[in-house]
């Protein structure tokens, strides 16, 4: 595995290779004997077996770090709900360890399956660690980078009967984890997703699902979807047409997840991010464009939202972009009420029509 970091020259992409190889090449198995709850297995078990826990990841990763000149140290972490550590030690908070690499200031959770070496699982963001080689404490961070740029193109005919392409590519964090996801799923699932997003939003229609980049080891991944809708829109009209631009994993979904909880007590996830979209309705010659939603622009301390609508001859084009940017990996119930109105505002945008019907 060493090989790998052979014709790198830069630390950072060395430990960011041996993290990856340990994360696809050792399973991670919790299998306890004896001391095994808080001792690591010998490295030369772990590479025999092929198999290991948290702790056995981070001995494994570190003692191929220290190979290449890397010094790392293992950081104590929890992997649930607890986001600051109790005034008394307590063993059962701890239950979860990762490899932070001082020099770096890097993170690495080789036990993270769907997680790219460099980025980390969201339960483990923004939260206390215990450096075990020192004993001081740190934090993992509580951002990372990532971006979604959605495109779908929805053909309508008179018959209300619509074919779609929808394009969506993904780069930083979210990347390796979609790839994982299609990579678990067969063939015969991947186009079934179609149908069910299309279900999802109350249509019925079929499709085909494919993907480019699933065996690359880089932070982006592209997937494409096409099929038809079928009774998109109900004419002869006039009737409107849902202005939808997330045909999957855009904003509407984002939006939605925070709007699930109509009030909250407690601290929720907030992972900050942009996703931008563009969706363009093209009609048939049968088809009259009466109305378009209007433009919105939306901004306050943690959200920019703005949805734009041009109507072209045959055809309307809606774009939507959204950045959410919170410092911390959690949003506290006084965020959730100074949210509220911006929410609102943007569900409204994303509930708009536009509205056509036949000559």
């Amino acid at each position: 595995m060493l090989r790998r970091t052979a014709n790198l020259d830069n630390p950072r992409d060395k430990a960011i290779a041996l993290s990856d190889w340990v994360r696809k090449n050792i399973r991670y198995v919790a299998v306890y004997v004896g001391a095994g709850s808080v001792v690591p297995n010998p490295v030369d078990t772990i590479l025999a077996n092929r198999y290991g826990d948290c702790k056995d990841h981070v001995a494994l990763l570190q003692s191929l770090l220290d190979t290449v000149g890397i010094d790392s140290t293992p950081a104590l972490i929890n992997s649930g709900n607890a986001y600051t550590l109790p005034k008394v030690p307590t063993l059962g908070v701890l239950n979860h360890v990762i490899t932070h690499i001082p020099s770096l200031n890097l993170y690495l959770d080789s036990t993270a399956e769907g997680i790219a070496g460099g980025y980390l699982p969201i339960f483990v963001l923004d939260k206390p660690v215990v450096f075990t080689k020192s004993g001081t404490l740190g934090r993992t961070p509580s951002t990372q980078e990532g971006k979604v740029e959605n495109s779908t193109v929805f053909k309508v005919s008179a018959n209300g009967n619509a074919d779609f392409i929808h394009t969506s590519r993904i780069t930083g964090w979210a990347a390796e984890p979609n790839r994982y996801a299609v990579n678990s799923m067969s063939p015969v699932d991947r186009n079934q997703l179609v149908q069910n997003i299309l279900a999802s939003y109350g249509q019925t229609g079929k499709g085909e699902f494919s993907a480019s980049g699933l065996e690359a080891s880089d932070n982006e991944i592209t997937i494409e979807m096409s099929g038809r809708s079928e009774s998109l829109v109900g004419f002869p009209g006039p009737t409107g047409v849902s202005s939808m631009s997330s045909f999957a994993g855009g904003i509407a979904q984002s939006v939605f997840a925070f709007a699930a909880e109509s009030d909250r007590v407690q601290a929720f996830t907030c992972i900050s991010g942009v996703t931008e979209e563009q969706a363009r309705f093209e009609f048939s010659k049968e088809v009259i464009i009466v109305a378009v939603p209007k433009s919105m622009t939306l901004r306050d301390e943690k959200f920019e939202y703005t949805s734009t609508y041009l109507k072209e001859p045959g055809a309307v084009i809606v774009r939507r972009r959204l950045k959410f940017y919170n410092p911390s990996a959690l949003c506290g119930p006084e965020d959730f009420k100074s949210m509220n109105t911006v929410i609102g505002s943007m569900l409204s945008d994303l509930k708009s029509q536009i509205v056509v019907q036949l000559k």
